[in-house]
Formats: structure tokens, sequence, C-alpha cells
């Protein structure tokens, strides 16, 4: 945080899962997205998904990118897949999840722009925020990523949002947990960035932001 110049951040960009709320159990999210491939009988495992990916995508990129460009490579409409996890919400929370105190980001929206970026489904994002009491309404603007062919990454938008809000790189701050897909395009467009490691990290930064 010592390496932030908070002084000059205009707009807060947010991560969703494991930056708004932690805890959750991801041991069953790759099960939870194989399972369309399995249902319609394509696969008889999930191991067999990622085997027959990995023939086509490389394997850093994002999961829902690579069953995009899988299905557009075989020729194969992406509608079964969205359908499946529409009808199956992943459930990875745990006793133990925390989140982020809705009234923070209120608070938060009063001093910046602020902007959610996910690469999570709209149909997770929207029920986990219910779940937790998170409002969208403080958001500038929401963008998920989930399954689009194209250059729909998170540094798409984050550019997106510079031009759109007229922002300069150091007026935006980019808070997430991943390294690859929040702190690593975030560094290549010279955003100001924060990895958190836990939802207390969330908080912090955004008490720091709100202080100021």
């Amino acid at each position: 945080m010592k390496n932030l110049n908070l002084q000059k951040i205009k707009a807060v960009i947010f991560d969703f899962d494991e930056t708004l709320y932690s805890g959750g159990d991801w041991s069953k999210y790759y099960n939870y997205c194989t399972g369309a491939f399995i249902k319609e009988g394509m696969f008889e495992n999930a191991q067999q998904v990622f085997d027959e990916l990995k023939r086509f995508c490389p394997t850093n990129e994002n999961f829902g990118f690579r069953v995009a460009k899988y299905l557009k490579i075989k020729n194969i409409d992406i509608g079964f897949y969205r359908s499946y996890l529409n009808d199956n919400i992943y459930d990875f929370m745990t006793d133990n999840v925390t989140a982020v105190d809705d009234e923070l980001l209120k608070l938060l929206k009063k001093k910046y722009k602020m902007f959610m970026i996910s690469d999570s489904p709209k149909s997770h994002v929207d029920f986990y925020m219910d779940k937790f009491g998170l409002s969208q309404k403080h958001f500038d603007e929401v963008y998920l990523n989930s399954f689009r062919e194209g250059d729909f990454t998170k540094k798409f938008y984050m550019n997106q949002i510079m031009e759109k809000h007229h922002l300069k790189p150091d007026e935006v701050l980019m808070i997430g947990d991943s390294a690859l897909s929040d702190m690593k395009p975030a560094k290549e467009l010279g955003l100001q960035h924060f990895q958190v490691f836990s939802t207390n990290d969330t908080k912090n930064i955004i008490n720091s932001l709100l202080n100021a």
C-alpha cells in the first residue's frame, strides 16, 4: 500500500470473487464448469474436458475464454454451456466466507467513480451480491467477461473505462486477488494496483481511500 499515491486516485475498479468476498470453497469450481460437457454426453469426466481444451487453447487463459474458443472451433453453439451455468449456480460458500460491508462501498461511491470487472457469469455475481447484501448500484458500471469471443479481457475493459471517463492510468486503482487477471493487466496499462489476499485486505484499502 505504501507504493500507492492515493491522492491521485479518481476511480476504483474491483474484482469480485475473493476480493469483495473471500473464503469460498473453490474445489468445486472446475467440476461445475465442466459439468455442461458431461451432461451433454460429450465427455465422461472433468479431466477429459481439460485434456481436450488443452489441445486447442493455452492453459494460462481464463477457463471461460478457452471454452468459447473451443466451441467456436468445433462450430458448436455456446448456448448449452451458458444455460447449464445459469441453471446450476455454483455454491462455493462455506461458513467461513466473509464479505465487504455494503456501507463501505456506499461511502466509497460518494468519493470515487466505481467499477467492477469480473470473469464470473452474471448469474453468479447477481446471486452472491444479493446473498452478501451488496448492491450493484454503488458501481458506475459492471463488466462481466465470461464466455465472450474477442478481446474482452480485463485489460480491454480497463482501457475502456479510462477512455470513456477521461481518466489517466495513475488516476485509477485496480483492486483484485489474481496476479494474472487483475494485477498483470493493471501493471501493463500503468494503473495503480493493489493485490488482496483476504476480505480484510479489501476493507483496509477501502478505509485508506476513504481517509485519503
